[in-house]
C-alpha cells in the first residue's frame, strides 16, 4: 500500500474535516479504486489553518493535537482531476479521495512523493482501519 505525507493540519483535514482533494502538482499513478494511507509530516503550516477555516469555520485545529510524524487516515485514491467545484481544490492537480476513513495514529516518518508503507507497519494500519470500522481489502 501507498502512503503520501502531507503538512499538518492537511492530515487533519482529511481525516475529520471532509477534505475530499489533496493537491498536488503532479498526476497520481495508483489506480482509481487503490488504497491510500494519509500520513501527517512533522511542519505545522498556518497558512493551511487560515484556509480550512475559511471552509470549516469550526474546525479546531490544534498542533498538540494533531500527531506529527503518523499516518492518520486511510483513504481510497479516486483520480485525478484538473478542475473540480470542492472548495478543497486549489490544483493543479487534484486527487480525490473516497472512503475516507480516519485511523489510530500509527507513528513512522514519511517521505517525499508516494511512498510504500513498510509490511509491519502496513499490519498495524489494517488492525486500526478495521476497528474504525473500514476494511481495508486489496484493491
Amino acid at each position: 500500500m501507498r502512503a503520501i505525507t502531507v503538512q499538518r493540519p492537511w492530515g487533519h483535514a482529511i481525516a475529520h474535516l471532509g477534505k475530499d482533494v489533496e493537491n498536488r502538482t503532479w498526476n497520481c499513478w495508483l489506480q482509481p479504486g487503490e488504497w491510500l494511507v494519509i500520513h501527517n509530516g512533522q511542519r505545522w503550516s498556518n497558512d493551511a489553518v487560515n484556509y480550512i477555516h475559511n471552509i470549516v469555520y469550526d474546525a479546531g485545529m490544534n498542533p498538540e493535537e494533531d500527531p506529527a510524524g503518523a499516518i492518520v487516515a486511510v483513504a481510497r485514491f479516486a483520480g485525478n482531476v484538473t478542475e473540480s467545484d470542492s472548495p478543497w481544490f486549489m490544483g493543479p492537480i487534484g486527487w480525490l479521495l473516497e472512503d475516507v476513513t480516519p485511523i489510530e495514529p500509527v507513528y513512522i516518518s514519511g517521505k517525499q512523493g508516494l511512498w510504500t508503507v513498510p509490511e509491519d507497519v502496513l499490519f498495524t494500519v489494517y488492525e486500526n482501519a478495521i476497528k474504525a470500522g473500514c476494511i481495508v481489502t486489496g484493491k
